[in-house]
């Protein structure tokens, strides 16, 4: 149940992202061989296209109709970030709804989540409850999540560790709790992570702290189909008795032709008769959510040291302009131009913009997004597209990893070939020109880590070739 209860959250989450907006969640229990209701979720959503509001309502089974227990509702600052959501629970007494639990958010320079700050109803005032402070690697990526609960004062409850792959996908996080006695963090559990060539997690390995060592405790393994849609997502246990992992529970999705879930069933193993039994069932449906604005395509095709961006849009109405955002991780973004919009159309635009300063980015691979801005100032995103350098295969470089010398071996080139080091967040750390048909650069003086060897021929751009240093 709370692996449903989970995913099921993690679509409240994320509804304000998705062109298919979760319109409502039916959730059922199994009882008597057949399927009951329980609680349903229904979402609403501002003019663009934010949830603004969802409302729990309980099934009540005398009356058959739908009562209301919970709303959460959420406000947006201006960067259309979430700034507060609100908890409220009914009082079937005052007919009123009595608050609960608030959560205001703070976001760094970068636009990312810097802080939640989490305060309970108690005496009609707010009152401190929860902290949630996050802290970044330079890259962008979250290094550690504290948190901590308010006394008199805020105290370490625990935090989780993030360490990561090459690609920026998590490697593993540990989580540690906070000792009061011997004033340290103390290992609790550890979560280590595969994936899928496209950067889906196939498998969560969980493991617990007991006697000085790791021990396994769960082992979550997702299943997915020809489409890449996640169609089952399977809980195993582990018998130390018998050193082996022993099935616990499983949700099966069914998908619409989009690849949103239609319905997700939870189920649970029972051992005596080895078949699963089923337990809760969650059935989606969805609204689309009309903006003013109707995006048909957003496209990003490297030619030589450009990055030509183009987008068509099928409708408009209002509409100012276009922010071009470009990132180096898909998460971090900067403003790097603007286009302005025909404003109101009922037929095709095509529009187009340059981006000549990639070149100079010094990395193997772009994020691209766009902020389209109505008239009143309301905006929305466009879905992430990217740019890679096709890499020719001009250079052939050994050893990888490579501790003192990078060997470098030109192929089928007889130009003048430059060569440069950039670090992982793009930043240019050595330059050298080249015409010999092979070239030792010692990169002892390197730190340990990722670099990127772009490989450029007559200033045209021609690879971008990763190398671990150690």
């Amino acid at each position: 149940m709370k692996h449903l209860l989970f995913f099921v959250f993690s679509f409240l989450l994320t509804a304000t992202i998705y062109s298919q907006r979760v319109d409502t969640v039916t959730n059922d229990t199994w009882q008597n061989t057949s399927w009951q209701h329980s609680t349903r979720d229904v979402f609403s959503y501002n003019s663009s296209c934010l949830v603004t509001t969802v409302l729990t309502q309980s099934w009540q089974q005398s009356s058959s109709t739908w009562a209301d227990t919970l709303l959460l509702s959420y406000t947006y600052n201006a960067n259309n970030e979430v700034s507060q959501t609100l908890f409220q629970i009914w009082n079937s007494n005052t007919s009123m709804w009595d608050n609960f639990l608030r959560e205001t958010f703070s976001y760094n320079g970068n636009n990312a989540v810097d802080s939640v700050l989490a305060e309970a109803w108690f005496n009609n005032n707010w009152k401190n409850a929860t902290l949630f402070t996050y802290t970044y690697n330079a890259d962008g990526t979250v290094n550690i999540l504290l948190f901590q609960i308010w006394l008199t004062s805020w105290n370490n409850s625990s935090r989780i560790t993030y360490t990561y792959n090459a690609d920026k996908t998590v490697n593993q996080d540990v989580t540690q709790t906070w000792n009061l006695i011997f004033q340290n963090w103390t290992n609790a559990s550890r979560n280590t992570y595969t994936y899928s060539a496209t950067k889906k997690i196939i498998t969560d390995l969980n493991e617990t702290w007991k006697s000085n060592q790791w021990k396994n405790n769960e082992l979550t393994t997702n299943t997915y189909d020809g489409n890449d849609y996640l169609i089952n997502t399977l809980f195993q246990t582990w018998n130390s008795a018998t050193s082996s992992w022993e099935n616990n529970s499983q949700i099966n999705y069914m998908n619409n032709s989009n690849g949103t879930v239609a319905v997700a069933i939870s189920q649970n193993w029972d051992k005596g008769t080895s078949t699963w039994i089923n337990i809760t069932r969650s059935t989606f449906s969805y609204n689309s959510c009309a903006l003013p604005l109707t995006l048909a395509s957003f496209t990003a095709t490297l030619k030589d040291k450009v990055v030509e961006l183009n987008w068509v849009t099928l409708t408009e109405s209002n509409t100012k302009n276009f922010v071009i955002q470009r990132s180096r991780d898909g998460i971090n973004f900067e403003n790097i131009g603007t286009v302005n919009a025909v404003g109101n159309s009922t037929h095709k635009t095509s529009y187009r913009f340059p981006d000549a300063a990639a070149f100079n980015a010094g990395i193997a691979k772009f994020y691209y997004r766009l902020q389209m801005v109505d008239k009143d100032g309301s905006f929305t995103y466009s879905k992430i597209t990217t740019a890679e350098f096709i890499n020719r295969v001009i250079v052939r470089i050994s050893p990888n990893p490579v501790k003192d010398i990078l060997k470098i071996e030109r192929l089928n080139s007889s130009t003048l070939t430059t060569l440069m080091i950039t670090d992982i967040s793009g930043k240019a750390v050595a330059q050298i020109n080249i015409t010999a048909e092979t070239y030792s650069w010692n990169i002892q003086r390197l730190p340990s880590g990722t670099y990127y060897l772009m490989v450029a021929e007559n200033n045209k751009q021609a690879a971008a070739i990763k190398f671990i240093k150690q």
